[in-house]
């Protein structure tokens, strides 16, 4: 089975599609669950993981001027 990558918190970049052997090790279920993945549709470009980044995850205090 195939799953597309919804989160920006994996390893690999939004809107990639993965196979289970890609995702050994991982709790697919739990991150289907959770939102971070879904099963895909149809078959896209298979994507190399990446460092997630850490730049989403801050939030100023005030906008900068």
């Amino acid at each position: 089975m195939k799953y597309e990558v919804l989160s920006k918190r994996m390893s690999w970049p939004t809107g990639s599609v993965l196979s289970a052997e890609e995702l050994a090790g991982c709790n697919i279920d739990h991150l289907v669950a959770t939102g971070h993945l879904a099963p895909a549709a149809s078959s896209k470009k298979k994507a190399e993981p990446e460092e997630p980044d850490p730049v989403d995850d801050y939030v100023a205090d005030e906008p900068q001027e």
